[in-house]
C-alpha cells in the first residue's frame, strides 16, 4: 500500500514538472507572438505560484483599491475654502439633502443643479454616508459655508473616500467581468477551430493557465487605465459609475442579454449625461440586432426593461407629483441629458471651436452659428460609424458584431469629443474607455491553426502600439488641469507604472516595427516630454504660458483625429 501510494505521488510530480515544462515552452512561443508575454507585469506574475490565480478577484480588487488610495493621498490645497469640482459635489449634496425630492427632481433654472436623476439620488446616499457615518452634520460639512483648513482637509478625505467606493462596487466587477468573459469567449471560439486538432493534455492545461494571467492583466490594464485614476482620485470625480454602468452594459451585450445592456446604459446616461456620446452606436446595434433582424422577442424584452427601469428610477417622485407636473418631470429630465450644458465655453481653452472662431475674427459669427456648425460636424462624423455598423452587424455574425460594436462606440465618442462645441478635458475619459477594451482584445491568445495566423497576431501588435500612444496621448492632454492643480507627482509616476507594466513604450525595442515609425513616435514623445518639462520646471509667462497650452492642445486634437481615422479603418478592415 505504501509502495503503491509514493508512485503515484512520483506521478504526480512528474505530471506538474512536464507542464511546468509545457508552460515554459509555450512562453518562449508566445513571447516571439504576443506583446502580452513582453510585458514587465507578465513577468512578475510568473514569479509568483499557481495556486495564487484562484484567489484573482481579490488580488485584482485589492490591487486596484491600493492604487486608487495611494493616487488619492495628497493633492489637498492649502487653501481655507473648498474649490473645483469638490465645491461643485458639495454644494450639490447639500442641494439634494436639504430639499424635498420634488423641488430637486424638478429643479432646471439653475445649471448648478442640472445634473440627472441619478447623480441626484447618488448625492442624497453620499450625504446620508457621511451625516450618520462620519457625524458630517454637526461638522457642517455640506452647508453653503465656507470650511477652515482643517474641516477642508477632512471632507476632502470623506469625498475621495466616496470615489473609492463608488469604485469598488459600480467600476471594478464589471471591469474583472469583462475580462474574463471575453477571454472565455476567445477561447470557445478558437476550440470551435481547432477541435479537429490534436492537442497533448499538458498543452491544453498549459495554454489554460497562461490565459488566466492573460486575464489577469488585462483586468489590470481596463483598472489602472491613467487618466480615470488621475481625474477621479487625484482630483476629483465620479466617472468610476459611469464607466462602470457602460462597461456593465456591454458586458451583457457580449453575453447575449440586450435587455439588461438597455438598463445599464440608462444607469449610465441618468448619472452622467454626457455619456449620450455612446447612444447612436447603441441605437443602431439594438435595432439591428431586433427589428431588422426580426428577432421581435428580443426587441419586446428591450422596450420592457426599459420601461421596468424608468418606472423604478421616477417611481419616488410620482408619488409626490399630479399630472401636470408628471410632464414637467420628464421635459426636465430629458433637457439635463443635453450633453456638456454645464461647461463654460469661453473659458475653456480646450475648445476646437474657439480657433475655429479665431479665424473668423473680421466676420460676424455668433456662437450659435458655430454650434450649429458643431452639430453638423458631429452629425457627418459618426454617420460612416453607424452606417457600417447597420450594414455589417447581424445576429449570424454575432462574434463579429461584437468586436465591430467595440470600434464604433470608440469611434462614435472620439467624434463626439473632438467636435463637440461644449466639452472639456476630463470627458477624455469616455472614449478611452472603449479603446481600453479594444487593447484587451488585442491581447487575446489566438491559439488556432487557421491560415494567415501570424499576420493577424502582427496586426494586434501594431494595433497595441497605436492604442497605447492614445493612452499616452490622454494624459498629454489633461496636462493643464494637472498644472493647475500641482498634481505633477502622481502624474508622474502613474503615467510611468502604466507604461512600464503594461509595455506602452516597447515599440522602440520591437524588431518587427520599421525605423521611420520608431522615429516618428519617438519625436511624438519627444515633444511631448519636453512641453511638459517646461511647463511644470520653468516660471513662463503668461502669454507664453497660453501659446504653450494651445500648442499642446492642437497637438493632442490632431493625434486624436488621425485616431479617429485609424479607428474607421481598424473596423472596416
Amino acid at each position: 500500500m505504501f509502495e503503491q501510494s509514493v508512485s503515484s505521488n512520483d506521478i504526480n510530480l512528474y505530471d506538474f514538472e512536464l507542464l511546468q515544462e509545457e508552460k515554459k515552452n509555450l512562453q518562449k512561443k508566445f513571447r516571439r507572438k504576443y506583446h502580452i508575454f513582453q510585458t514587465n507585469i507578465f513577468q512578475i506574475l510568473t514569479l509568483f505560484p499557481q495556486v495564487l490565480l484562484k484567489w484573482d478577484i481579490a488580488l485584482i480588487t485589492l490591487l486596484s483599491t491600493l492604487v486608487r488610495n495611494c493616487v488619492a493621498v495628497g493633492g489637498f490645497t492649502g487653501e481655507s475654502t473648498i474649490i473645483g469640482s469638490d465645491n461643485h459635489h458639495k454644494s450639490w449634496i447639500n442641494f439634494t439633502s436639504s430639499f424635498s425630492l420634488k423641488k430637486w427632481a424638478l429643479s432646471n433654472t439653475n445649471t448648478e443643479y442640472s445634473r440627472p436623476i441619478i447623480f441626484g439620488y447618488h448625492s442624497l446616499l453620499m450625504s446620508y454616508l457621511g451625516n450618520y457615518l462620519f457625524d458630517g452634520r454637526h461638522k457642517s460639512w455640506f452647508t453653503l459655508k465656507a470650511l477652515k483648513l482643517e474641516e477642508n482637509l477632512e471632507f476632502r478625505s470623506f469625498l475621495k473616500f466616496t470615489v473609492c467606493l463608488t469604485d469598488a462596487l459600480m467600476y471594478i466587477p464589471p471591469a474583472i467581468w469583462f475580462a474574463k468573459m471575453y477571454g472565455r469567449l476567445v477561447a470557445e471560439k478558437v476550440n470551435a477551430a481547432t477541435k479537429n486538432t490534436s492537442k497533448t493534455t499538458f498543452e491544453i492545461a498549459a495554454v489554460g493557465h497562461l490565459k488566466q494571467l492573460v486575464n489577469f492583466i488585462n483586468s489590470l490594464i481596463i483598472l489602472f487605465q491613467p487618466t480615470v485614476l488621475l481625474i477621479d482620485h487625484a482630483f476629483f470625480g465620479y466617472h468610476g459609475f459611469t464607466l462602470g454602468a457602460l462597461l456593465l452594459s456591454i458586458n451583457n451585450i457580449f453575453d447575449n442579454k440586450l435587455g439588461g445592456a438597455c438598463v445599464f446604459y440608462i444607469l449610465a446616461i441618468f448619472f452622467d449625461q454626457n455619456c449620450i456620446v455612446f447612444a447612436p452606436v447603441f441605437i443602431v446595434y439594438f435595432l439591428k440586432m431586433t427589428i431588422f433582424s426580426f428577432s421581435l422577442l428580443d426587441f419586446a424584452s428591450i422596450v420592457f426593461a426599459v420601461f421596468m427601469a424608468l418606472s423604478l428610477l421616477y417611481f419616488p417622485m410620482y408619488i409626490y407629483l399630479d399630472s401636470q407636473e408628471t410632464l414637467n418631470l420628464l421635459k426636465t429630465s430629458l433637457l439635463k441629458l443635453c450633453p456638456l450644458t454645464f461647461t463654460n465655453t469661453e473659458n475653456d481653452s480646450t475648445n476646437f471651436w474657439i480657433y475655429i472662431k479665431a479665424l473668423f475674427i473680421n466676420k460676424s459669427i455668433s456662437n450659435e452659428d458655430l454650434k450649429l456648425l458643431s452639430r453638423v460636424v458631429k452629425v457627418v462624423s459618426i454617420l460612416p460609424t453607424c452606417i457600417y455598423m447597420f450594414k455589417s452587424c447581424s445576429i449570424s455574425k454575432k462574434s463579429k458584431s461584437k468586436i465591430i460594436l467595440l470600434y464604433g462606440l470608440a469611434s462614435c465618442s472620439l467624434s463626439f469629443y473632438l467636435f463637440s462645441y461644449d466639452f472639456d478635458c476630463t470627458s477624455i475619459v469616455l472614449p478611452m474607455l472603449p479603446l481600453t477594451l479594444i487593447i484587451v482584445k488585442c491581447n487575446q491568445i489566438i491559439d488556432s491553426k487557421e491560415k494567415g495566423n501570424s499576420f493577424k497576431v502582427e496586426n494586434n501588435n501594431y494595433s497595441l502600439h497605436m492604442l497605447f500612444f492614445i493612452q499616452n496621448m490622454s494624459m498629454y492632454t489633461i496636462w493643464p488641469l494637472i498644472s493647475e492643480y500641482d498634481l505633477f507627482p502622481q502624474y508622474a509616476i502613474i503615467i510611468f507604472l502604466y507604461n512600464w507594466m503594461f509595455g506602452g513604450l516597447d515599440i522602440f525595442s520591437a524588431s518587427h516595427i520599421q525605423l521611420y515609425i520608431k522615429l516618428f513616435y519617438m519625436l511624438l514623445y519627444s515633444i511631448m516630454a519636453l512641453t511638459i518639462i517646461l511647463s511644470e520646471s520653468i516660471v513662463l509667462s503668461t502669454e507664453f504660458q497660453d501659446k504653450m497650452n494651445i500648442f499642446m492642445f492642437l497637438l493632442s486634437h490632431s493625434s486624436f483625429f488621425v485616431s479617429w481615422l485609424w479607428l474607421q479603418y481598424k473596423m472596416i478592415m
